[in-house]
């Protein structure tokens, strides 16, 4: 039989899983899941999956409170901000955080994910202030690399006029877009 403290481990290895792995919390009442964990682990009763949710909610908030404090040393913070969109076709806006600490290693960090706005525009982008506000390092924003878009030129120049926030193209992005056409070319493809 499974003891408590064993029912609890492997909860949090499930729990682990789902996030490392980007599985849905659904996974827990996958019939073929239940049959695995059935015969691996004797006696574990594989909690629900509203008690992942809740799991996932409470690690959430832990490792954004860890993140917060992590983010209190920098005294400057370079922002990388990407539009981006998913297989089932739904936009998403993803936020990152870059500094060096102490003792002279770069970070990186994901401040958030969330669905983009239906509408694209410059306004919408740039409440991005929001998440700064959330995290409170917007004074120390040096820098916001983000793609060529018009949509995040115009948040941009918005960001810059609100906050004085700076933007800068992305290196890769322009490559990207000097090359493309290029391997459009039959003879070059």
């Amino acid at each position: 039989m499974c003891s408590e403290a064993e029912s609890k481990a492997i909860t949090e290895c499930i729990l682990y899983m789902i996030c490392a792995d980007f599985h849905s919390v659904k996974l827990v009442e996958s019939r073929s899941f239940n049959m695995l964990m059935a015969h691996l682990v004797l006696g574990y009763k594989i909690p629900c999956r509203k008690h992942f949710s809740s799991l996932l909610q409470m690690k959430y908030s832990t490792c954004k409170g860890s993140l917060r404090t992590k983010l209190e040393e920098p005294r400057s913070i370079a922002l990388t901000a990407d539009i981006w969109t998913s297989r089932a076709v739904e936009a998403y806006i993803t936020v990152r955080a870059h500094f060096f600490d102490s003792s002279w290693q770069l970070n990186a960090y994901v401040l958030e994910t969330s669905p983009s706005p239906k509408r694209h525009t410059g306004i919408e982008i740039a409440k991005l202030q929001d998440i700064m506000d959330d995290f409170n390092i917007g004074s120390r924003i040096s820098v916001i690399v983000h793609d060529q878009a018009a949509n995040m030129l115009s948040s941009l120049d918005i960001l810059d006029s609100d906050r004085g926030w700076k933007g800068l193209n992305c290196v890769a992005h322009c490559l990207q877009l000097c090359l493309k056409p290029g391997f459009e070319i039959a003879a070059i493809s």
